[in-house]
């Protein structure tokens, strides 16, 4: 997943800068290895590897391909979707509900609406489908008012 955010340019410009060395340090060390073993053998390159042939190194030389190969997979993929969707709005608000619909849905009055509308605090009561059997407004203005508007 790649978490994108507004950055300025300025910022942008010092991440690619400092990737680029990142992956210049790794080619360098990978390279400069694989010269001084090519060159001197592999004894006195990497003594303590314990790597007394070429076929090693050909393994080796296999990963590295095979995560050069991989990592360039990824970051395509990466940057495709990113392309793909930077204009998708995935996380948009919800359209507001109109209470209108609330009462059609929860089968409640315009009365019923505009008192649970102002209450602090509503304790629903469900039957064992799930179905609203009983609401309990607790008006906090006034300490231990209830009031049930709901009934089935």
């Amino acid at each position: 997943m790649i978490i994108a955010s507004q950055r300025n340019r300025l910022a942008h410009a010092i991440d690619f800068v400092l990737t680029l060395a990142a992956w210049w340090v790794l080619l360098y060390l990978l390279l400069h290895g694989l010269i001084k073993v090519s060159s001197t053998g592999l004894d006195s390159a990497l003594p303590r590897l314990y790597l007394t042939d070429w076929s090693a190194a050909g393994t080796l030389g296999g990963y590295l391909a095979t995560g050069l190969l991989n990592a360039l997979l990824l970051f395509s993929w990466a940057r495709y979707n990113q392309r793909r969707f930077e204009r998708a709005a995935r996380r948009g608000a919800f359209k507001p509900v109109r209470p209108e619909e609330l009462c059609r849905k929860f089968i409640l009055t315009e009365r019923q609406y505009k008192k649970l509308h102002a209450a602090r605090k509503v304790v629903f009561v469900h039957d064992d489908r799930g179905r609203i059997v009983d609401m309990d407004i607790q008006d906090m203005t006034r300490s231990g008012d209830h009031e049930n508007v709901y009934s089935s």
